[in-house]
């Protein structure tokens, strides 16, 4: 399953099966990552960096059935730009999809801090998933490759959740369900979005 910041993860050093500790020249923090299931993994990040650092993260390779959800809870002083508009860096927002085919660049200076839960899922897995629910969340409906998006109160309560069930080494099943929970309310409320769009056009 491919997985974004691949360039960013060779500034770590692994520690123990879940635990990468980020070099000493580069910043202070850990990656910490558990595959929950087949075709689901979650990894927080939680960094900050001494100095500025211009990553690439990108996946070029649009038949790639795996999508990654970035939901930030901290991006201090860290910039954002997209490969297409060279020169534009914004601040992000606070849940990132990325689909097949995604190309951004990550920017960060002295200070910078990231906080963020990002959770990959395969197509088979989110089509169980929607088969198990009865329900077709329109993920993949998307000219884009990369979907940004708000988080309401409730997501903020589930990545929080999320974050310190990783924390306390709650185990894969709290993990489990806190990153269902935080999952199930974005997915629910983009389908709510997309259905509101599209009564908006018709």
């Amino acid at each position: 399953m491919h997985r974004p910041f691949t360039q960013l993860q060779k500034f770590f050093n692994k520690e123990s099966q879940h635990v990468s500790r980020l070099h000493n020249a580069v910043g202070t923090g850990t990656i910490t990552s558990h595959l929950l299931e087949e075709g689901l993994s979650v990894s927080l990040w939680d960094c900050t960096f001494n100095g500025h650092m211009d990553v690439h993260a990108f996946n070029s390779n649009t038949k790639n059935d795996s999508c990654t959800l970035l939901s930030f809870d901290t991006a201090e002083q860290i910039r954002f730009r997209k490969t297409m508009d060279e020169g534009k860096a914004v601040q992000w927002w606070d849940h990132l999809t990325l689909l097949p085919g995604y190309n951004f660049h990550m920017i960060t200076e002295a200070g910078s801090k990231l906080r963020c839960i990002s959770t990959s899922f395969s197509l088979l897995w989110l089509h169980r998933i929607n088969k198990a629910l009865r329900s077709e969340v329109p993920l993949w409906n998307s000219d884009l490759s990369i979907i940004p998006s708000i988080m309401n109160l409730v997501e903020k309560q589930q990545l929080e959740e999320v974050i310190n069930s990783i924390r306390s080494s709650a185990g894969n099943l709290n993990i489990k369900s806190a990153v269902f929970n935080l999952l199930a309310d974005y997915m629910t409320n983009r389908y709510a979005h997309s259905v509101l769009l599209e009564a908006q056009s018709s």
